[in-house]
């Protein structure tokens, strides 16, 4: 049986989760709210469920008929796709089960979305979770790169974990006044939100990534449980300021941003060391960074990686088509095999 909640019925949708022994914040509805209201479109949960085996799945439903070429050719609320909410996620089972009760879940899932008008979903897994594991040799699943993350239930052995030139950095900028804090206020979100913007334009982000006003409100109110901002202060002014989103035992490096001109101070060094110390006094076991940009063991990815000494994770997607005749019509005259789904590249 698969039945399928939405944010007006948060009650429900967080107390099946939370039945999941080992879940995250990416699969709350308070997470996904606030991607909701950027407009990335419509969060839901499917939850799948019968004498053998139950499974979850968050997922964003997007209406195919909003992407600019399709625009005159496809009636709005026709057809539409799936794709995990911005981060991680993916179909989560209750515990381990046979490969023929899996196989069993895939058919009535793919049978369900298709009858759903579902044309494709293009699943990011979670790579803590490793959740892929589950669908290995099922479906279609790629490798993205590494992630890093930290070990955080004893602090001097994380700290022990940084690289000595990162433990430097970190001392440095304790040696030269900066100070590093935690809240949630709308006075903290403001700053953040400025110094976010600055650093996209620094970085030419991707026009994604400006996320709307109502987002960042959401983070406050929505997340309120569930989310601090840690900042550098340095002469009286905030420097730098990350949100870190957390949920049981893990904690997650969600968006960072600061001030270019006092890079030299290592203040996001600091900040991540205090992140780290914060989750040990609390009884968090990971705190994960994520990885290099699009997956790459790049500048990003070596900065976190200065931050542990433990094996990397494997940030993998899935690729799904719920109707391949409706698929290959939306592709016609499109040529790039890499880009899921292709309909939607460019």
């Amino acid at each position: 049986m698969i039945n399928v909640y939405n944010l007006e019925q948060k009650d429900i949708w967080s107390s099946i989760v939370n039945s999941f022994k080992n879940t995250d914040i990416y699969f709350l509805p308070e997470y996904a709210e606030a991607f909701k209201k950027n407009g990335d479109g419509e969060p839901i949960l499917i939850h799948y469920i019968n004498d053998k085996i139950e499974a979850i799945n968050v997922v964003v439903k997007r209406d195919i008929s909003k992407i600019s070429k399709f625009k005159t050719v496809i009636e709005p609320n026709k057809i539409f796709d799936f794709t995990t909410p911005y981060g991680y996620g993916g179909i989560l089972f209750k515990k381990n089960y046979l490969k023929k009760e899996k196989i069993t879940f895939l058919k009535e899932y793919m049978e369900f979305c298709k009858n759903q008008n579902i044309v494709s979903e293009f699943i990011r897994f979670h790579p803590i979770l490793q959740n892929y594991n589950n669908l290995k040799n099922l479906i279609e699943i790629s490798d993205i790169g590494p992630t890093v993350s930290i070990k955080t239930d004893n602090f001097n052995q994380t700290w022990m974990n940084f690289t000595s030139k990162n433990r430097n950095v970190i001392r440095k900028s304790q040696k030269n006044g900066v100070k590093i804090y935690w809240g949630l206020s709308n006075e903290l979100l403001n700053v953040f939100r400025k110094l976010y913007f600055e650093t996209m334009d620094k970085d030419n982000a991707d026009q994604y990534y400006y996320f709307s006003e109502e987002f960042f409100e959401s983070l406050v109110t929505d997340l309120k449980y569930k989310l601090l901002f840690f900042y550098a202060i340095y002469e009286e002014k905030i420097i730098s300021i990350s949100s870190v989103l957390f949920h049981q035992n893990y904690l997650h490096y969600h968006l960072s941003a600061s001030d270019v001109n006092y890079r030299h101070l290592g203040s996001t060094n600091f900040l991540l060391s205090e992140v780290a110390r914060y989750a040990s006094e609390n009884g968090m076991k990971i705190f994960h960074l994520g990885g290099g940009l699009g997956g790459k063991q790049d500048n990003l990815y070596n900065f976190k990686k200065s931050f542990s000494k433990l094996d990397d994770c494997s940030f993998k997607v899935g690729k799904l088509v719920f109707n391949e005749v409706l698929y290959k019509e939306l592709i016609i005259g499109i040529d790039d095999g890499e880009f899921f789904p292709l309909y939607r590249k460019g």
